[in-house]
């Protein structure tokens, strides 16, 4: 399953800096299977990746492709572009 404890997101920047870099959100790792819908949370490591991947290609031979996905999701209130040009 893909994780969706999303809590913290959308993240509300409506009071922010608008020059932020995407690495300054919340992120969400997970693994999955190229071949199926089974996936996995996992850390910033490889590790719990590729311990995951070994298990499922034990139970499932022919499953053989895994990608690591990575999430950044935030939120723009309206009128939250323009207001900060007026303060620059």
């Amino acid at each position: 399953m893909i994780p969706t404890d999303y809590t913290s997101l959308p993240l509300e920047i409506a009071d922010l800096p608008m020059r932020l870099e995407v690495g300054d959100f919340p992120e969400r790792r997970w693994v999955e299977c190229a071949s199926c819908i089974e996936a996995d949370p996992v850390g910033q490591g490889t590790d719990e990746a590729q311990d995951w991947a070994r298990e499922h290609l034990r139970r499932h031979p022919d499953h053989d492709r895994f990608r690591i996905v990575s999430m950044t999701a935030w939120r723009l209130a309206p009128g939250s572009s323009e207001r900060k040009a007026d303060e620059e």
